[in-house]
């Protein structure tokens, strides 16, 4: 796995908790969003950065992770957001919501159950999993520990690694 620091986006570890905030530019958040890139985006607050992401990076597969997934806080209401979704053809995948869990401190959570759910709702082989694939969740203890795992269990495509990027605040002025 390589982790890629973009010019606006700066990666987040669990060692490192310091708030991020993206430049004026918000156009180029993603200027090289790829086959074998993850995004993990951290929810609250995001408002407008969310459909500048959507826009920018046209993601075929969004996963909500979140036990609760709520649209207003990305700024739009679930009507609107979904219709965002059919516009661009990304195909939203409610993963606790298939795994039938209210909360990230279940079994059912873990990053092996999480990939072969991905897996499985990509009606697909694990070999052929193919980005940018976008991670929505609300618990940046739980991000923090998914970012670390999740990748290890879900193979790139074309012998590629995976290319991590996480967003943690929208840009503010």
């Amino acid at each position: 796995m390589s982790r890629r620091e973009a010019s606006y986006l700066r990666l987040v570890t669990r060692e490192q908790t310091e708030s991020f905030s993206a430049p004026a530019s918000q156009g180029d958040l993603f200027p090289e969003a790829n086959v074998n890139t993850l995004i993990f985006v951290y929810t609250p607050g995001l408002g407008e950065t969310f459909g500048i992401l959507l826009n920018k990076i046209r993601p075929p597969w969004l996963f909500d992770l979140r036990p609760a997934p709520r649209f207003e806080i990305l700024g739009q209401t679930r009507k609107d957001t979904f219709a965002v979704f059919e516009k661009l053809k990304i195909r939203y995948i409610d993963v606790s919501g298939m795994l039938r869990v209210n909360t990230y401190n279940t079994t059912a959570m873990n990053a092996i159950f999480l990939a072969k759910t991905i897996v499985a709702s990509q009606g697909m082989e694990e070999r052929a999993l193919k980005g940018p694939m976008v991670f929505l969740l609300d618990d940046l203890d739980y991000l923090g520990h998914i970012i670390d795992l999740l990748p290890s269990y879900l193979q790139p495509p074309a012998r590629k690694k995976w290319e991590l990027v996480q967003i943690t605040q929208p840009y503010r002025q």
